[in-house]
């Protein structure tokens, strides 16, 4: 295996470690043992990071439509994200 294979296995991997490390914590803080309760703390969450992740400027100086293109990235991503947190019942 070449080095620039072996980099790319290492930041998927540290990737993958991450969103499970994130997505752990968040069903741990946002738990309840009632499932409506628990999914509706969940889409608060959630709209909540999207609502600030698109209320702001991320790259001064880039392009309407790169800045655009980012914050619907980071938006897509947090809904992956979030709505890979099912409740522990299901």
């Amino acid at each position: 295996m070449d080095a620039t294979m072996k980099e790319k296995i290492d930041d998927v991997a540290v990737d993958i470690a991450m969103m499970e490390m994130v997505r752990r914590i968040i069903a741990d803080v946002y738990y309840h043992e009632d499932p409506e309760i628990f999914r509706k703390r969940m889409i608060t969450f959630e709209e909540g990071i999207v609502d600030g992740i698109n209320s702001r400027t991320h790259f001064k100086g880039a392009s309407e439509d790169v800045e655009q293109r980012v914050k619907d990235a980071a938006s897509t991503m947090v809904t992956k994200v979030m709505s890979s947190i099912l409740h522990p019942q299901k």
